[in-house]
């Protein structure tokens, strides 16, 4: 009886020390990990099916499809600002929330996967981070200017909340299609010591007069660097996976000939590979 206490025991202090251990060292494994987490898959779906009106009338009858997506180009850039001491102005920021946040993507019914109708991320805590409507590459549309543009952008800035006078002037990239132009009106945040690594700011964009989407952006200014960062880990993840396929042929003979000699029976044998 005391040997079966003392084994109890010892099983307990390891689960509390096991505890105690993830409990310190999940923080500092995913610092970006939301921390406010308030919005569930379902409450993410409202939240985008509602502010995806804004853009436009969703299809009838959608498929709605909702899922966690990360950028780790940004977790890598925002790790090493703060580690660099940027840390507060990481947290001021508020990029944390692009890190990893709900990607709400409407369909028409029977759709193909790239030719989603809608789109929009949803953060943790419920913010809107982006709204986009799609369009295809040959659909034809209207023409403005980019005067046009950056006044009908600046408008819907204002109505959402955002003030461009707080941002640098607006830059307008456009992108020539065979029936149409395309264009991003983006209004880029003020310089900071993170401006070295990343651009970040507002961004509105057309599918010719139409308007296509809106929201916050974040991009690299060193994108080849991040991409050179990223490769071990999408070489790791290779191995991995394809290590199974490389095991299983030195493995299964030996499986086989205890299977036949009866030392080994199919439950044993799939309690050992479980």
């Amino acid at each position: 009886m005391r040997e079966s206490y003392r084994k109890s025991l010892t099983w307990l202090a390891v689960l509390v020390t096991g505890a105690l251990v993830c409990a310190w060292a999940f923080p500092r494994a995913f610092p970006f990990f939301p921390a406010n987490w308030q919005v569930s898959r379902v409450e993410a779906e409202k939240i985008a099916l509602e502010e995806l009106r804004r853009l436009g009338t969703l299809p009838d009858d959608p498929y709605v499809v909702a899922q966690m997506n990360d950028d780790a180009g940004l977790e890598v850039r925002l790790l090493q600002a703060s580690r660099d001491g940027q840390a507060a102005l990481v947290r001021d920021s508020a990029m944390e929330k692009r890190v990893l946040l709900w990607q709400v993507t409407v369909y028409a019914p029977g759709a193909q996967p790239r030719d989603w109708s809608y789109q929009a991320e949803i953060a943790f805590d419920g913010t809107v981070v982006a709204l986009r409507k799609g369009f295809k590459a040959t659909d034809a549309s209207g023409v403005i200017t980019d005067e046009e543009a950056i006044g009908r952008a600046r408008a819907l800035l204002l109505e959402r909340g955002a003030d461009p006078a707080q941002l640098a002037p607006p830059e307008v990239r456009n992108k020539d299609l065979d029936k149409r132009t395309d264009r991003a009106v983006r209004f880029a945040d003020l310089p900071s010591p993170l401006s070295s690594r990343l651009r970040s700011g507002m961004e509105v964009t057309f599918a010719g007069d139409q308007l296509a989407g809106v929201g916050s952006f974040v991009e690299d200014v060193h994108p080849d660097e991040v991409t050179q960062l990223l490769q071990p880990i999408g070489l790791f993840g290779n191995i991995a996976f394809f290590s199974t396929f490389l095991v299983l042929p030195l493995v299964a003979p030996i499986f086989l000939k205890r299977y036949h000699e009866g030392e080994l029976g199919v439950r044993r044998g799939l309690q050992i590979l479980l």
